[in-house]
């Protein structure tokens, strides 16, 4: 099975959404194991009820001070700093929300320090 990296952008709300189907697909696809019949596992009785649900997560940095987690020490109150970002100069995160992704956390220095990534998540499917 071939998988490829697409650029995601703001305009691509349906691509992303067909993205998380399509990596859902290749979990189950991946997960099942030869000789096991689909379906009839723990994994599987468990999905039931949801079919098709997935979360999907996307990252973005933060390395030219975008948003008010840039710059400063963020490892003493990460979910205060969360709760209280602010976009400074056109961070995409804001475009992320607005797809109804919410910030699941951060890596406070991840690309240096006071560089942070920003962790998003949504939940997609049933």
């Amino acid at each position: 099975m071939a998988f490829s990296i697409v650029d995601l952008r703001p305009d691509t709300k349906e691509l992303i959404d067909q993205a998380a189907v399509l990596l859902l697909d290749a979990f189950r696809r991946i997960t099942s194991p030869a000789g096991h019949r689909a379906g009839t596992g723990p994994g599987s009785r468990a999905a039931r009820g949801s079919p098709r649900r997935a979360d999907v997560w996307a990252g973005s940095d933060d390395e030219n001070s975008e948003t008010t987690l840039s710059g400063t020490d963020l490892y003493p109150d990460i979910p205060g700093a969360i709760r209280d970002i602010r976009n400074l100069r056109h961070h995409p995160f804001e475009f992320y929300l607005r797809l109804g992704f919410r910030i699941a956390g951060v890596l406070p220095d991840a690309n240096g320090r006071g560089k942070p990534d920003i962790f998003l998540a949504k939940r997609v499917g049933a």
